[in-house]
């Protein structure tokens, strides 16, 4: 009974050994693949970090445009009255 016993443990303890050095790589590996997709995280977050900035940017280039072209537009345009823009003139 004790050597069956005995024979027991010695068995768990083994399966124990051979589980965690199954295990370890497993470990490890999660552990580089975790780090892999925080990384791959960080570059796209970045990426689209500049791309939203560049979008803002020619937004803001186009509205400054069109505001000076409509600015110029109402100079040009401009009859005397107010408010001087194109709707306010009176046709004959």
């Amino acid at each position: 009974m004790y050597s069956n016993v005995l024979h027991y443990c010695k068995q768990i303890n083994m399966r124990c050994r051979i589980f965690r050095s199954l295990e370890m790589p497993k470990t490890s590996e999660n552990r580089q693949r975790l780090a892999a997709d925080e990384r791959r995280r960080e570059y796209y977050e970045e990426q689209r970090n500049e791309y939203e900035n560049y979008v803002e940017e020619e937004r803001d280039e186009q509205y400054e445009r069109t505001r000076e072209k409509t600015e110029q537009w109402r100079e040009w345009h401009y009859d005397g009255l107010y408010p001087p823009y194109e709707y306010n003139r009176h046709h004959v």
